[in-house]
């Protein structure tokens, strides 16, 4: 069986840098590069930190972009992430 894993993209707002670099541009690369080549996995899974600093617009925009993704998605949160803000956009998720 083959999945995908991604961990630590530390998303911040939409338009915002973090340290140099555009994580929520990196993240829409990566997910159609993963699109394009790895279309036949089963799932993927986003591990934590998902956000650098756990605001609602981060998540609801991960949401968002996950909506369109062509591979079911597991979410586990890391240190960054607030469980409480988290299942605000996110509350059906286990």
């Amino acid at each position: 069986m083959k999945f995908i894993h991604l961990t630590d993209i530390h998303l911040v707002r939409p338009g915002q840098q973090l340290m140099g670099g555009n994580p929520a541009q990196r993240l829409d690369a990566c997910l159609r590069d993963i699109e394009m080549w790895h279309d036949d996995a089963k799932f993927c899974v986003i591990s934590g930190d998902l956000a650098e600093f756990a605001q609602v617009e981060v998540y609801q925009f991960l949401k968002d972009r996950l909506e369109s993704f062509g591979l079911p998605v597991f979410i586990m949160l890391g240190n960054h992430d607030n469980r409480k803000i988290f299942r605000e956009v996110f509350p059906d998720h286990n």
